[in-house]
């Protein structure tokens, strides 16, 4: 598609250079085109990209088992159920709930991969 651009482009230049290029309404278009494809596919290539960190990411998270029970919730673990915390005693501060790993877990779902 840039190779497209810079032929149309180059073109117009050698066939007319006179200190000024000269386009065509169509021309111009077709370069207004060209230019807007090729940022729309640079932002799905980008956001392709961080769709696929994101989801490295996740993956073991939506690994973990979350010992959900049985299927009426019967020995479920609840969603603020700590797995990794900081301190001690009065002072301790949930970082990561079972909630956080179950969140994980349908992210990855959601985005079509898992099990």
């Amino acid at each position: 598609m840039a190779g497209e651009l810079v032929e149309l482009i180059r073109g117009r230049i050698d066939a007319d250079f006179d200190g000024e290029c000269h386009l065509t309404k169509d021309e111009a278009l077709s370069i207004i085109g060209l230019i807007e494809h090729l940022r729309d596919n640079s932002r799905i290539e980008a956001l392709e990209r961080e769709n696929a960190t994101l989801r490295e990411a996740l993956d073991p998270f939506a690994k973990y088992k979350t010992a959900d029970g049985l299927p009426n919730g019967f020995l479920r673990i609840p969603d603020s159920h700590p797995v990794l915390f900081n301190g001690l005693g009065s002072d301790i501060e949930f970082v990561v709930t079972v909630a956080d790993f179950r969140r994980a877990a349908a992210a990855i779902r959601n985005m079509g991969g898992g099990e």
